[in-house]
């Protein structure tokens, strides 16, 4: 790692590990730092909570960024207002800033069970859904891994927390550079929660790569290509 290598600060998806930031960590050059924050896997945190939880582990002594991957979309954008100036910019990767599926919530309480969220769904739904049919057979089976390790009530209880989120103020209002970036063929955060993310900032530098949910595990180079062009430029 370079000496004055540029601090990223990675938030991962719901599950909360950071154990498929693989790809793109291995892909990173030299001249980035990345630190990953996991969150707990078996303690139920609302979003407010985890936010705290993750700004009491970024170190302050440098410069940083924090790129978020869907779950941790609305964390990154309430971190900015309890973070110093130090934090200098966001990466927003299939994400959302309100609840992606408002139909959701009329039905949640008949599909939300914790029998029903710890099922590991089959090879075929889990690619077809999230995770595209180029990913490899050892990083599906790390996702599998990585459900069954997590407490069907925390899963749960997340869900219900992205059904509740409202960050679109944050985002409004919010000045530094934001880098944000979406799956084409995205079947887990649909089509319209990026919509509504670029009709509140218009502004910003949006990027639409072609690739499933799991974009940063399938597309690390092609995502890297976006953020590194977007990181020399602050």
């Amino acid at each position: 790692m370079a000496k004055n290598a540029l601090r990223i600060i990675l938030l991962p998806g719901v599950y909360g590990t950071g154990l498929m930031f693989t790809p793109l960590v291995d892909a990173m050059p030299e001249e980035y730092d990345c630190r990953i924050i996991s969150y707990p896997i078996d303690k139920v945190l609302s979003y407010s909570e985890l936010t705290k939880y993750v700004a009491e582990r970024i170190p302050q002594d440098k410069p940083f960024i924090i790129l978020a991957e869907s779950f941790s979309g609305p964390i990154a954008l309430m971190l900015t207002e309890l973070l110093g100036e130090n934090l200098k910019a966001l990466i927003l990767v299939c994400t959302y800033v309100t609840n992606p599926h408002p139909w959701l919530a009329k039905f949640s309480k008949f599909v939300l069970k914790d029998h029903i969220v710890a099922r590991t769904p089959s090879r075929f739904m889990a690619r077809f859904m999230i995770a595209g049919f180029k990913m490899s057979d050892e990083m599906l089976d790390l996702a599998f891994s990585i459900q069954r390790r997590v407490s069907a009530k925390v899963f749960r209880y997340r869900l219900y927390e992205a059904m509740a989120v409202d960050v679109s103020g944050i985002l409004k209002r919010l000045k530094m550079p934001i880098l944000h970036m979406y799956a084409k063929n995205d079947r887990v955060i649909p089509r319209s929660a990026q919509r509504k993310i670029k009709h509140i900032r218009p502004d910003l530098n949006s990027v639409a790569i072609p690739g499933p949910h799991y974009l940063l595990q399938t597309k690390a180079e092609e995502c890297l290509r976006s953020i590194k062009p977007f990181l020399k430029s602050l």
